[in-house]
């Protein structure tokens, strides 16, 4: 895997560890060809980070500060691994953690992002409680979005109380939804 942009692009970001799915290089470049316009910096949290790819991107391609969290003891080893040989450790915070619980922890000290991406394994049903937590837990910044990857063939869930679905971009067997305040500006 590379890093498709940014000032780090072109550089190897090694393999991903077992039962881990990446995000393809043209996923990525799509999704941040889509967030150019709506966040194009600040502050991204990469939920479900696996290997890291979508955030380590992220930090390539001028965002602040990403925040990575995977319950994989491997995967964060290897996230870790990977931020230090790329130089970017100082940007970055992992954490070991489920989804819902790392969001719920986060809605509890007041953190908030202005982008938060959800990449669950493609047969998880979590998105949808995913969506009504961090919803209810204010952490997207004004003007911020959240968008989640999910199988093209499965429909994207449903947004929660006052947020809306504005898009799902089809890529493949892949879909990226995207989800914005319904405060926030409108398509």
């Amino acid at each position: 895997m590379k890093i498709t942009g940014g000032a780090a692009k072109g550089r190897r970001i090694g393999r991903p560890g077992t039962g881990i799915r990446p995000t393809s290089a043209k996923v990525r470049e799509a999704l941040f060809d889509i967030l150019r316009s709506r966040a194009p910096g600040g502050t991204f949290l990469d939920l479900c980070a696996g290997t890291g790819a979508v955030g380590v991107e992220a930090l390539s391609r001028g965002y602040d500060r990403v925040v990575f969290v995977d319950a994989s003891p491997e995967a964060i080893r290897d996230l870790e691994r990977r931020l230090d040989e790329l130089g970017l450790r100082p940007l970055a915070d992992v954490r070991r953690a489920f989804a819902l619980d790392f969001v719920d922890s986060a809605a509890k000290t007041g953190k908030a992002f202005d982008v938060v991406f959800i990449d669950l394994p493609y047969a998880s049903d979590e998105a949808a409680g995913l969506l009504d937590r961090i919803a209810a837990g204010g952490l997207l910044r004004a003007g911020g979005c959240v968008v989640v990857e999910h199988a093209a063939r499965t429909p994207p869930p449903e947004p929660p109380r006052l947020h809306r679905k504005t898009r799902t971009y089809r890529y493949g067997d892949t879909a990226l939804s995207l989800y914005i305040e319904e405060t926030g500006r409108q398509e």
